[in-house]
């Protein structure tokens, strides 16, 4: 990490120390990850609505691509249509092992893995293509373009039709016996979905926090997302958004909440304001804050805005209070 110094240009103030993770940056300049960020819809609620069902299905791929057949939970092998007696002994004979040759019979394990290697794979290309028709009709309702998606081409077993590989070809035995030596060895599997920056990006509420910014850059302000700060005492407190009004000549931190705001939320939040010097507070929540605490956080010289998604850009521009 590299100590960055923002300078307040009238030199009245402090100046501040601040620096942000090399894994934050990497995630931040990912092209997926910044395509998103300057689309500027990152609090439009049925982009978030998108981004959140596009998340889980990328896991749900992501399960499927990793583990084991044998290993896949029988809840998830049910969906995939296929007898329960023959998932018993699928998963009796791959985990468990068979000896006796009377048991043996009486599973066509070869059979068997293959009708589940397929059924992952068709699943994975539902999953792949729902992702890709929901991105295109919220394109077209918006009339916008978003490069969010990351494509890739997986190689399968031309034999079983088991997950072998992405990309290059690498020679090596399949699990049924088939040698994989050449391309013709395979068949393709194209799929589409966030890539692990893109997720990180969602899991850690990184686009609430960009999407903050976009909304104070609009009132003017001059704004620094996913810094760590040094305080006074010598620690580096994690801000979420930082900001500065030259009109005002006003210093802030904003903090994101996508869980509960309670008092003690709102004591670590002045907390860091006093330790740091800033002059305001601002706390953003996806939810309904009472009364009450919105209150006591204005005595405190914070301001707090809640459910944001539910509001448009028009609206929380209005709310927000430089001073």
């Amino acid at each position: 990490m590299t100590i960055e110094t923002f300078q307040v240009p009238n030199n009245k103030l402090p100046h501040i120390f601040m620096e942000k993770t090399d894994s934050r940056k990497l995630i931040e300049e990912d092209e997926k990850v910044s395509n998103i960020i300057v689309s500027n819809l990152l609090l439009n609620k049925e982009l978030n609505g998108l981004i959140y069902s596009i998340r889980e299905i990328t896991n749900n791929i992501n399960k499927l691509i990793t583990t084991k057949p044998e290993e896949l939970p029988f809840s998830l092998l049910r969906s995939l249509r296929l007898k329960s007696s023959e998932l018993y002994r699928f998963r009796y004979a791959k985990v468990l092992g068979i000896k006796k040759t009377s048991e043996k019979n009486k599973i066509n394990l070869p059979e068997i893995s293959k009708k589940i290697n397929l059924s992952v794979v068709n699943l994975i290309k539902n999953y792949s293509n729902r992702i890709q028709n929901d991105l295109k009709n919220y394109e077209k309702k918006f009339n916008i373009t978003l490069d969010i998606l990351s494509s890739e081409t997986w190689r399968i077993c031309g034999n079983c039709s088991r997950i072998l590989f992405k990309d290059k070809l690498k020679p090596m035995n399949c699990e049924c016996g088939k040698k994989i030596e050449n391309v013709e060895d395979t068949e393709t599997l194209p799929i589409s979905r966030f890539n692990e920056k893109m997720l990180t990006f969602v899991d850690q509420n990184m686009w609430f926090e960009h999407g903050i910014e976009q909304i104070l850059k609009f009132k003017k302000l001059d704004t620094r997302c996913g810094y760590h700060i040094l305080g006074h005492s010598g620690i580096k407190h994690e801000t979420d958004v930082f900001s500065y009004s030259k009109k005002d000549n006003i210093t802030a931190i904003s903090e994101c909440k996508t869980s509960d705001v309670g008092l003690n939320e709102v004591f670590v939040v002045h907390g860091k304001m006093f330790d740091i010097g800033v002059h305001k507070g601002y706390m953003f929540s996806l939810k309904t804050v009472p009364d009450f605490i919105k209150t006591f956080a204005k005595r405190k010289g914070i301001q707090i805005i809640d459910i944001v998604l539910e509001k448009n850009p028009k609206t929380l521009l209005r709310e927000i209070s430089v001073w």
